[in-house]
Parts: structure tokens; sequence; C-alpha cells
């Protein structure tokens, strides 16, 4: 059973199969900097969940996890990408819903990366959800993803990308994806999603919302986020959505204010006014005294506080340029008043060249969530 947050609440029958679990791992080495990890019962009620309570399937699966996590380090995992080309990714954690899940939000528009691949986008979004866990309150598990389509190409955002991707983390991180919105999407992105989505579980699958229509999409986040995240997500939205883009939102991890004494900017892109008050402005202050468990934000925004961020090439965002053609035409295609699910007949005859293809050795659907 699983609480309004996330976590995870198990009966007295799971309660015997935590033990078995527990005592099966208990001659695994310990993994150094993180020695609880597969002996926490949080973690090993999620991969029980995730294979749907089955002793030895959950035994397998851990196993791989905790030998993954000995091999890639992912405690100190970082994105070298963005420290080379600040903002290749755009994928960061902005706030918290109501029930204190952290909230991640990304949008193609402010990428510079053109084409990423799964090792840069998987090395990122480990660096990000892991430093997520250490802004989530004792009963949180789980997190909130915001893709913002707008700006979308295909070598962004393709079958084999989302494939590649989604498998790591269905692999080593279940039960700790609560919901993903998608909003602005279109044909392009329809085909990539049910191109992959066979290869996921069907409950990972319903987590999915795909709203187009401006109306859902407030009502959406009016149920989900305080009054300031929402606010600062319509903005952020809003402002993702212009062609070009302004230079603060190209930026999107400086102080859009500037220095002291300069007019204060109405939207700030490194996240919500309380995110950035409690994890961003006292950034240097909380490492300095206490490194290996403090929140780090955005790469290049934890680069821009330390005065190392590379600067930003005129013509490397999105949102300016590096977007294709056909990209942009879909976006201005893209009726925000549509239907949440396209019709079939805009998919057809969409194909991907092979170098976007799920691979042929690709397994079927996976059990995990």
């Amino acid at each position: 059973m699983a609480s309004a947050t996330g976590a995870l609440e198990p009966g007295d029958k799971e309660q015997r199969l935590i033990e078995q679990l527990r005592n099966n791992m208990k001659d695994v080495p310990s993994l150094e900097g993180d020695a609880e990890f597969f002996t926490s019962t949080e973690t090993l009620v999620r991969f029980l969940k995730a294979r749907d309570w089955d002793l030895d399937e959950s035994e397998k699966m851990l196993k791989s996890t905790v030998e993954w996590r000995r091999k890639n380090d992912p405690l100190h995992m970082d994105c070298r990408w963005c420290h080379d080309n600040p903002g290749y990714h755009g994928i960061r954690q902005v706030g918290f819903d109501e029930m204190g899940r952290p909230v991640i939000y990304a949008c193609f528009n402010q990428a510079t990366a053109s084409k990423p691949s799964a090792e840069d986008s998987i090395a990122h979004c480990t660096y990000l959800i892991e430093n997520a866990k250490r802004t989530m309150a004792p009963g949180v598990s789980t997190w909130v993803f915001i893709m913002d389509c707008s700006g979308m190409s295909l070598p962004a955002c393709n079958p084999r990308l989302g494939y590649g991707v989604t498998q790591v983390f269905a692999n080593y991180y279940p039960e700790r994806l609560g919901l993903v919105i998608c909003i602005h999407h279109n044909a392009l992105f329809q085909g990539v999603w049910n191109a992959f989505k066979i290869f996921l579980h069907p409950n990972t699958v319903a987590k999915m919302h795909l709203i187009r229509n401006k109306k859902k999409v407030r009502e959406e986040f009016e149920k989900l986020f305080s009054r300031e995240l929402n606010d600062w997500l319509l903005a952020e939205i809003k402002l993702n959505k212009k062609r070009p883009l302004v230079q603060s939102q190209r930026e999107f991890w400086r102080d859009p204010s500037g220095p002291p004494g300069a007019a204060v900017a109405s939207h700030d892109p490194r996240g919500c006014p309380s995110y950035v008050a409690k994890y961003v402005d006292p950034f240097l202050m909380h490492v300095a005294k206490n490194p290996r468990y403090t929140h780090r934000p955005h790469p290049n925004i934890v680069d821009t506080l330390r005065g190392v961020v590379k600067p930003l090439p005129s013509s490397s965002v999105n949102g300016t340029g590096a977007a294709s053609g056909a990209a942009a035409a879909a976006d201005e295609a893209d009726s925000s008043e549509g239907e949440d699910h396209l019709p079939h007949n805009s998919l057809s005859g969409l194909e991907f060249d092979e170098e976007f293809q799920i691979p042929r050795s690709a397994t079927g659907v996976t059990k995990t969530k």
C-alpha cells in the first residue's frame, strides 16, 4: 500500500518478505558512503513492490542495483556535459508539490544540446535525482516531472534515447516516479512515446499525463502545487514558449536580478522563490559545512555561484536556432487548446531513421514500475 506522499506501507505478510530480503542481503558488501542503502526498509519495500513481492526476483533486482551503484558511484556523479557546455541539459529541480515531492522541470527550448545521448542524459538525470533525494523529507519517496515539449526536435527526443534512459531508471530506481506531466506535446513526441512505452510497466505508463489544453494544465497544477509554485511554473512555461528566448531564460542558471542594487527581476528561472531561498542562495555556505549531504542544484547554477561558469555561445540555444525547422513548425502548429491525445491519423507516416530506433535487442515489457 502507498501513502499519499508515495511512501510504501507494508502489511504483516509483506513485513515477513522484507525481513527475508534483508536477511538474503546480509552477505553483500556494503556500499561506500551509503552503507544502509540495501538494508533500509524503504529500499527493500520499493524493490519488493517493483517485482510484485516476488522475493527471488526482488533479490535479483536489488543485487543488480547494488552492483550498478558500486560501479557508477551515483552519489558523486556529475554532469561534465553541462560544465563544458552551459545549459546542455535544461532539466532541473524547481520546488516541491503539496505532498513534499521534488518537482523537476525540463523544457527542450532551454537545452543547448542539439543531439544528446543516453550516456549524457543518464549522467545528468542521475545527478539530478540523487540530489533531489537530499531534499526529500522522511516519508516522501517519489518525485514529479514536468516535461515542456516546446522546441522539441527528433535528435533531442527519440525512441532510442527514451528507451535507453527509462530502462536505466526503471531497473535501478524502482517505485521512485510519482507523476510525469507532459505539456505542449505534438505528433513527433507522441510518436516517440508510443514507440517506447510498450517496454514499460502499465503502471508507469499510467503515471504519464499528456495535457495540451491550457485550462487543463492550470487545473492540474492547481491540484498539485502551492500558489507560489503554480505561478512560477505558468510564468516559466509562458516565457519558454517565446522565440527567441529572452536572455534570462537562455541562461536559466543565473540570478536575473543581477548585482546588488540592481532592479529585481519579476521571474527567477532557477526555481520558485522558496526553493531558491533554501537551496540555491545559501548553497556555498551549506556545502562548506556539510559537502556530503548538501543538495546541489543544476550544475550550471553551482558553477555560477562558484564563479566558474563558462560563457554561453550566442547561437547554441534551441530557442534561438538550434532546434530543427520541423520542431519549430510543430510548435507553431500545436494548438494548446486541442485534445490531450492527438488523433492516430496525425501520426500516420511517422517513421524514424535507424539511428533513432530502439535497438532490435531491446527486451519486452518489464515488471518494474
